[in-house]
């Protein structure tokens, strides 16, 4: 996961995440569940990339989170252990 630069206020961070690793079958409301704990969720992209024959090989998303950084921290601790 990576951040992004932080808002004009100084209070909130505007970041956006990397998210790999998801099954090919996952919903953006299904992510933004996960994501919504630690701060206030923005746009959702859902990527699937698929072999010659079209199955799907890697899904990843990228999630617009609007969090402090302490919010932030907590997110990346759950989930670079997973």
């Amino acid at each position: 996961m990576e951040a992004a630069a932080k808002s004009p206020d100084g209070a909130r961070c505007d970041h956006r995440l990397f998210v790999g690793g998801l099954h090919h079958d996952a919903t953006e409301l299904e992510v933004e569940k996960r994501f919504r704990p630690f701060g206030e969720v923005g746009c959702i992209t859902l990527k699937t990339r698929r072999d010659e024959t079209g199955h799907p090989t890697k899904t990843f998303a990228y999630v617009d989170l609007c969090a402090t950084e302490g919010q932030l921290h907590k997110c990346k601790n759950l989930y670079k252990s997973q």
